[in-house]
C-alpha cells in the first residue's frame, strides 16, 4: 500500500455522486465503501486486484490503518473495462 501524499485530509464526498468524467477530479480521495458501489466489486476482490496491479492501489493515511483511493484512477479503470478508454 502507498502512502497518502496529499497535503490535506481526504474529502468525503456525498454518497450519492457519481463517477462521471466531469465530477472526476484527480484530489478526491475515496473510501473503500465508494469504491465497492462505484464497482460492484467486493473488497476482497479490490484488494487482490490491487495486488495483481490489475486495480489502482490505495493509499494509506499517514498515522492511521484507513486506505483511500484516488477516485480518477477508480474512474479510469472502470473505463478501461468498459472499453472506453483511449
Amino acid at each position: 500500500m502507498r502512502k497518502l501524499e496529499h497535503p490535506g485530509p481526504p474529502t468525503e464526498g456525498a454518497a450519492d455522486r457519481s463517477a462521471t468524467p466531469e465530477r472526476v477530479t484527480a484530489e478526491r480521495w475515496i473510501r473503500l465503501a465508494e469504491v465497492t458501489r462505484m464497482t460492484a466489486l467486493g473488497r476482497s476482490t479490490i484488494y487482490k486486484l490491487s495486488q495483481q496491479r490489475r486495480f489502482p492501489r490505495p493509499f494509506r493515511v499517514p498515522g492511521t490503518h484507513a486506505a483511500r483511493w484516488r477516485e480518477a484512477e477508480v474512474a479510469a479503470w472502470m473505463a478501461r473495462v468498459d472499453g472506453r478508454a483511449p
